[in-house]
């Protein structure tokens, strides 16, 4: 470990010496007798254990280790069994499957190229819509019969098709002339996707399974896998799009485009989006919904909370396009806040702006609308993690393959 971590060698001198420090005190712990408290402790821990352990099989409840604090939880049995009537669906958890180092491999290869190819219609995050929104607008096509429309795709990761899927990835290098990437050919791309996709076995009450349709939940490749079937899903409702200058653009399962069409032709046209594939299903529901973020009981490090807390009012900013829309947001966020507990209510209170602009504070911001507008302008044109992620991927990408095409190595807002 210290190799791999430090580039120190195994055989190094202070490495042995270490192990022998370490193999003495072990032995000396080992043959000396215990002090009087730590014999009562051990005593009494024994104790302990073995009390946990009787009203465990004396209530039917249940303890795990948690994920992330990794600190006990107890609960009934009850509560971890399936009730008649819920909704539920199957996902594979594929972090520490034997595959991840391959999935991983492979994403590192496909997904520079989709973020190089389909740039043009794919939504990185609510930031870089609002501009496509301006770039619409700026571009005289914003009409009073406009509609923003937002479809859903239902449960696209399960339900992606699993040797189709494969299928358009080949399809996708071969209409990019991509016969070989980083040296690797396509069949041994095609080969090593299956076995990513394909090859996914684990236990449930003491049987075996494996999964014949949709991706295993935290695999890198599953995304970019499920982006480039969707690229191919897409195709029909881009060029129609295109041919009546409308915006359109997708973030992984979620749709926007625009539309100077009556509503009774977007439900048709939903209605046949519907029939292009049939695992993939769009809905354009909208629901309200409970307020909700991460409870302040939850086992989350304690600095999420007050991340949350400067995201959701960053977020805010971008998002509203006048002062009034915006402030109406501060009180619902600070409402939402309050709701989830007391950490938010004293964090809230915090001069967290003032990182964003260094001649306004938030205090002025928030009764001045030119002041507004400024810190908002200046937080839209700042560059997001995610377009940082995606123009550095494209940049690598293009450096390996020696091209000579430009960049900006920052941002690229297309």
């Amino acid at each position: 470990m210290l190799h791999r971590r430090h580039d120190i060698p195994e055989n190094a001198l202070k490495i042995k010496q270490f192990s022998n420090n370490l193999i003495t005190m072990f032995n000396d712990r080992y043959t000396s007798l215990l002090s009087y408290l730590d014999t009562y402790r051990s005593r009494n821990e024994i104790i302990l254990v073995h009390s946990i352990k009787r009203k465990l099989r004396q209530t039917s409840n249940i303890i795990r280790v948690t994920d992330k604090s990794r600190v006990f939880h107890v609960d009934s049995t009850i509560h971890y069994e399936e009730k008649e009537g819920t909704p539920l669906r199957p996902i594979v958890s594929g972090i520490y499957a034997p595959a991840t180092g391959i999935s991983k491999m492979l994403d590192k290869l496909k997904r520079p190229l989709f973020d190089q190819y389909v740039k043009q219609t794919t939504i990185i995050d609510g930031v870089h819509l609002i501009r496509q929104l301006h770039k619409y607008v700026s571009l005289d096509l914003l009409k009073p019969s406009t509609y923003l429309c937002t479809f859903d795709i239902t449960d696209l990761y399960t339900m992606l098709p699993q040797e189709e899927a494969i299928a358009i990835l080949k399809t996708f290098l071969l209409q990019f002339g991509h016969t070989h990437v980083r040296h690797m050919t396509i069949d041994a791309i095609e080969s090593l996707a299956r076995i990513v996709l394909i090859e996914n076995v684990f236990t449930y009450n003491d049987k075996y399974y494996r999964q014949i349709e949709g991706g295993t939940m935290g695999s890198p490749f599953t995304l970019t896998l499920a982006n480039i079937f969707m690229w191919h899903w897409e195709q029909k409702l881009v060029e129609k799009q295109k041919s009546f200058n409308e915006l359109y653009g997708r973030y992984i399962d979620d749709i926007s485009m625009t539309s100077n069409d009556s509503v009774e032709y977007l439900r048709q046209m939903l209605s046949t989006a519907n029939e292009y594939h049939t695992n993939i299903k769009l809905t354009s529901e909208i629901d309200s919904a409970e307020p909700y973020i991460l409870p302040f009981k939850s086992d989350h490090p304690r600095h999420y909370f007050g991340n949350i807390t400067r995201t959701s009012l960053c977020r805010a900013i971008r998002y509203s396009s006048t002062l009034q829309e915006f402030n109406y947001e501060r009180r619902y966020i600070k409402l939402m806040l309050l709701y989830n507990g007391k950490i938010y209510s004293t964090s809230i209170r915090k001069p967290i702006f003032e990182t964003f602009h260094q001649t306004t504070s938030f205090s002025q911001m928030i009764h001045d609308e030119n002041k507004y507008l400024t810190v908002r302008g200046g937080l839209l044109l700042k560059a997001t993690p995610g377009e940082h992620a995606r123009a550095a991927r494209i940049a690598t990408e293009i450096d390996r393959n020696k091209s000579t095409t430009c960049i900006d190595p920052s941002v690229n807002y297309n």
